[in-house]
């Protein structure tokens, strides 16, 4: 079943945090860390990603990045994938390395965006790993080493954060330097790595108040701002989609009940259905299939191509050829209860 899309657009902030699958190293040495360093680097320059903070911990990273023309989705898929190829070759190692799908949290930059930086960089301090602050610049594993050392990350978005900080005659560096000696807000802390608000199928309701055992199935985004940001990612997320946003879990069953329909009309099974094979009664359930699919379910053909084994475009001419088809009406009035 494809995965819900997550929402993004030019410029957006986000906070993206993977962790190791049952919580496993993801780096055993610098070695490693070089690696995934470098493959970073390389990701940054080839989708014009921007990242202004990150942090590499034994079992998680932690990346505060802006993105460019490509989506966010595309340069975290490279990125992680490269480095669990490289990890199980160099570890012989088999299986997924990260945990599910990666967090991220769109963030209202202007309120939260040096608050997450600090955060960030200061991981290797909360967790043990250095001893303190000052340790904490000799160590090169994450942005903030790159922020005091100009010449070290060439790739890394340093500008955006120093100018965010500088204030009167003190230099950029300084400027930063006291930021990160300051300390951080009771009660916000725990926000940073979880969010202000959720927003899914069942609207808006801050992260704080939310069924954590629910919250999986019921929303999709997490967002880190007020009230009237959160407003504004859900009404950007809604955009077309009839008021609502699609949930992963309810649209999975919503499918499997689908492809049980077509299965039982036409009494073929539903690997057949997923073949390609061109037999009449296959390729009816098929069109069936796709047109519940695109028009009723609401995924658009991309999506209703990977769950039928067909191309996009084969699934939106088998739908097309089902609405035009003489029993078009008769079932999806028997239908009207399976998708909505």
């Amino acid at each position: 079943m494809p995965r819900c899309y997550r929402i993004d657009w030019e410029n957006a902030v986000h906070h993206v945090m993977a962790r190791g699958i049952e919580k496993c190293d993801i780096f055993r040495d610098d070695h490693d860390r070089a690696c995934f360093v470098k493959r970073l680097e390389e990701c940054v320059k080839h989708t014009h990603t921007r990242i202004m903070a990150w942090a590499l911990m034994p079992n998680h990273v932690h990346l505060l990045l802006r993105t460019g023309q490509t989506p966010l989705y595309k340069f975290v898929h490279k990125l992680l994938t490269g480095h669990a190829v490289y990890f199980n070759r160099r570890y012989d190692r088999v299986g997924h390395l990260f945990q599910n799908r990666y967090k991220s949290i769109l963030v209202q930059s202007e309120k939260y965006f040096m608050k997450l930086v600090r955060y960030i960089h200061m991981n290797p301090v909360k967790t043990g790993i250095v001893s303190s602050i000052e340790a904490l610049n000799e160590y090169p594993w994450t942005g903030h080493f790159g922020l005091l050392n100009a010449n070290r990350y060439r790739w890394q978005d340093k500008e955006s954060v120093l100018q965010e900080i500088s204030s009167g005659n003190r230099t950029m560096i300084s400027s930063y330097l006291e930021f990160m000696n300051g300390t951080e807000e009771d009660g916000t802390e725990s926000l940073l790595e979880t969010g202000t608000f959720l927003l899914g199928s069942h609207g808006i309701n801050r992260a704080i108040s939310a069924n954590t055992e629910q919250a999986g199935r019921k929303y999709q985004f997490s967002v880190l701002g007020d009230i009237e940001y959160a407003k504004f990612i859900y009404d950007k997320a809604t955009k077309g989609r009839k008021g609502s946003l699609r949930v992963r879990a309810s649209e999975h069953e919503k499918v499997e009940l689908i492809l049980d329909y077509a299965s039982r009309k036409w009494g073929i099974s539903r690997r057949l259905i997923r073949s390609g094979t061109r037999f009449n009664k296959i390729t009816k359930a098929r069109e069936l299939a796709s047109f519940i699919l695109a028009y009723c379910l609401g995924l658009n053909f991309v999506d209703c191509g990977r769950i039928l084994n067909v191309t996009s475009e084969g699934a939106r001419l088998a739908a097309n050829r089902f609405s035009k088809s003489d029993e078009c009406e008769t079932i999806l009035r028997e239908l009207d209860n399976l998708v909505n």
